[in-house]
């Protein structure tokens, strides 16, 4: 049981990091396109 906790904590921290580089992927590149739209064009659908 000992050695299950450091497996867990790291496997957490690499977790909660993958999804923060998701958040700021998005919020960097996805952000600013939608920026630079007009915005009707932002909000329509296909």
């Amino acid at each position: 049981m000992n050695h299950l906790l450091p497996i867990v904590g790291t496997v957490a921290l690499l977790g909660s990091a993958l999804i923060g580089g998701v958040f700021f992927a998005f919020s960097s590149f996805v952000m600013k396109a939608l920026a630079r739209v007009p915005s009707p064009a932002g909000v329509s659908f296909p």
